[in-house]
């Protein structure tokens, strides 16, 4: 059998432990707030990274391309030097030279050739990056709406529980409410009324009481469990 106080703070204590839940809810939004978004800066850094990649290849595409074309250059002017030579050995320097161009421009356009492949690949990776991005951004905003959302639903809770406590606590004797006020605003979330059974066992720490305790329970009286200090009340049900 229980009695009124322990009705009443039974049903006290139910609100208490929703009300601390869902503050707990409310209080980390932020921090998943901050997750989402730090997800999707990492998004931002992987896409300016992949943008930065092409430009770097198409800055060496053109760096390539001037130099081919500063060997064409040279390999122009030797060949048109080498028509007006007579003796031998320059003309075979000559030669030599414009060989030696042949193989710079040669060099440049197989390198040239390579960086194309490779920008090819780079600007596939920033198209693919732009989409992923473009879903995380997505799923970031939905996100912070869905928070948002949470954060004001619980809050309506709290307030709601808030008052309906107010109403319950007024009913309950002040010697009681004070102590158990004082344990549940440092219980971090756990129960303080707690139910023993006619075995003599605390169903907060499941250990022993003495049995005067569990009689003293039965018959209304404040009593707190000698072990874990929680309060007690009879439970009849409870073996």
């Amino acid at each position: 059998m229980q009695h009124t106080w322990t009705t009443q703070l039974l049903d006290l204590q139910e609100k208490d432990l929703r009300i601390f839940k869902l503050r707990g809810q409310v209080a980390a939004v932020p921090t998943e707030k901050s997750q989402a978004q730090a997800l999707c800066e990492q998004e931002k850094e992987k896409l300016q990274t992949a943008r930065q990649r092409v430009v770097e290849i198409e800055k060496g595409i053109k760096k390539l391309e001037m130099e081919a074309e500063s060997w064409r250059e040279k390999q122009r002017n030797f060949a048109s030097k080498s028509t007006m030579i007579r003796d031998n050995d320059e003309y075979r320097a000559a030669l030599q030279q414009i060989e030696q161009c042949r193989k710079k421009i040669s060099d440049c356009e197989d390198r040239e050739l390579d960086l194309m492949a490779e920008l090819e690949a780079a600007r596939s990776r920033l198209e693919e990056e732009k989409r992923i991005l473009a879903d995380v951004e997505t799923r970031t905003r939905q996100t912070l709406e869905d928070l948002d959302l949470r954060a004001r639903n619980c809050q309506a809770q709290i307030d709601r529980l808030t008052e309906q406590r107010s109403a319950v606590a007024a009913e309950i004797p002040g010697d009681v409410m004070k102590r158990y006020q004082r344990m549940i605003d440092n219980s971090a979330g756990r129960p303080v009324l707690v139910p023993v059974g006619r075995a003599n066992i605390c169903g907060g720490c499941h250990m022993n009481v003495p049995a005067q305790d569990r009689v003293h329970a039965a018959g209304g009286q404040l009593v707190g469990c000698p072990n874990c200090g929680a309060m007690l009340y009879y439970d009849e049900d409870m073996a």
